[in-house]
């Protein structure tokens, strides 16, 4: 967008310079840029639009060297000025990503640790899991791999009834944990309730010694 720009604005420029040297900008204005956008160098273009511009006279007293310096001199700068804005649009645009990733990093939600509980929760059910399973392979071979629709549904049963007695085990191992924690705080406000009957009791002994003596 920018360079189109910045083409634009070099166009309306070089159709007033020709203009005011009573020039055909349609028929010239084509060549010179032509040329402009070529490979050459400076002075390969300075030769060429010389030959263009060769029956030109200038109204303000310049040579046809000095025109196409100028010409050549405002196209340079066309060019860089479209750079630089090219340059200033890449910069936006790598802000631009990086705020999007530094927001998408914001709302990245931290992954839950695994307390020691639930670990051992974990194992623990995972263990009676696979003894089920060794059971059900068990009888599977036992009985010579036959199966039969009543077969499968005994298996869907039987696992139904696996899936709850795992749960009955998780339900009963989160009992007996919250259990523990109620019994490990109720010992804990004895403790602290009997530290609190010492101290009042030295104290109360305390104060009595000094009344003594006096």
């Amino acid at each position: 967008m920018a360079a189109s720009t910045v083409q634009l604005d070099f166009d309306k420029w070089l159709s007033v310079k020709l203009k005011a040297l009573n020039t055909d900008e349609s028929i010239f204005g084509d060549y010179i840029k032509g040329i402009l956008e070529g490979e050459e160098s400076q002075d390969e273009k300075i030769d060429a639009l010389e030959g263009i511009l060769v029956e030109i006279s200038s109204t303000d007293g310049m040579t046809q060297n000095e025109i196409c310096q100028e010409i050549l001199k405002h196209w340079e700068l066309c060019r860089a000025a479209a750079r630089e804005e090219k340059t200033d649009e890449t910069v936006a645009v790598d802000i631009q990503i990086a705020r999007i990733m530094e927001r998408q990093a914001l709302c990245v939600v931290p992954q839950k640790k695994t307390t020691e509980e639930e670990r051992k929760l974990k194992q623990t059910i995972l263990s009676q899991y696979a003894q089920v399973s060794d059971g059900e392979e068990g009888d599977d071979d036992d009985e010579g791999g036959y199966d039969s629709g009543e077969d499968r549904v005994l298996t869907r049963n039987t696992n139904a009834e696996d899936v709850m007695k795992l749960e009955k085990i998780k339900k009963e191992s989160l009992r007996q944990e919250s259990q523990k924690k109620k019994d490990k705080d109720k010992e804990d406000r004895e403790k602290q309730k009997q530290l609190q009957l010492d101290r009042k009791e030295k104290e109360k002994k305390r104060t009595q010694k000094g009344e003594k003596k006096r």
